[in-house]
């Protein structure tokens, strides 16, 4: 979701957390890695205040040119904040039709949900039926986190989800996000340098 979900009551979050760990103990692991996009020039506009810069940068890594989730996910925010939503809507369905057990594109789709509780419960339905895969454990990692839940709720999370290379950077996010609320910002920043920051936002 590309914004945060509205708050839960802490217990059911901890139940579904618990159910979705359980889930993800005994499934295989993914086969073969990812290579990360490079989303600098998409992000050196964005820090310029060059919004059609960045999105035109962020259309030459989009899902339909490259395959790429973290490519397709800048698309995705920085379209959504021109309005553009339901014409990315209408795309991912498009190319769901044509790959419709793609976790991937069932990711991102996701992430575009507007409603707050529609969007954690299909997150959860996503981590049961892909329970290896990193970009929805993440996805709801954040999700989780920026609802409110406990830092050990999204570490263990974040322990369930496999490493992978395009998808690193979100986890560090998560990860800095949870130092500074440790109270240590200090090794929240020099987590996030090589990612120059992003926007720090709060993005499923």
């Amino acid at each position: 979701m590309i914004r945060s979900a509205a708050a839960r009551p802490l217990g059911r979050r901890l139940l579904s957390a618990a159910l979705l760990l359980c889930a993800a103990c005994g499934a295989p692991p993914l086969a073969g890695d990812v290579a990360a996009a490079d989303l600098s020039p998409v992000w050196e506009a964005w820090w310029q205040q060059e919004l059609e810069g960045a999105i035109d940068a962020a259309d030459q890594l989009g899902w339909d040119r490259t395959g790429s989730v973290a490519g397709e996910r800048a698309r995705q925010s920085l379209r959504s904040s021109r309005g553009e939503r339901p014409a990315l809507v209408a795309e991912l369905r498009s190319w769901r039709e044509e790959a419709p057990e793609s976790p991937d594109l069932a990711y991102l789709e996701a992430r575009l949900l507007q409603d707050p509780a529609r969007a954690e419960q299909r997150f959860r339905d996503l981590a049961r039926r892909f329970p290896r895969h990193p970009w929805i454990r993440l996805g709801l990692a954040s999700l989780v986190q920026g609802d409110g839940a406990s830092p050990p709720v999204v570490r263990r999370l974040l322990a369930s989800a496999p490493a992978r290379s395009d998808a690193a950077a979100f986890r560090r996010q998560i990860e800095a996000r949870l130092l500074a609320q440790e109270g240590d910002p200090e090794a929240a920043f020099s987590l996030l340098e090589a990612d120059a920051f992003g926007r720090g936002d709060r993005d499923a």
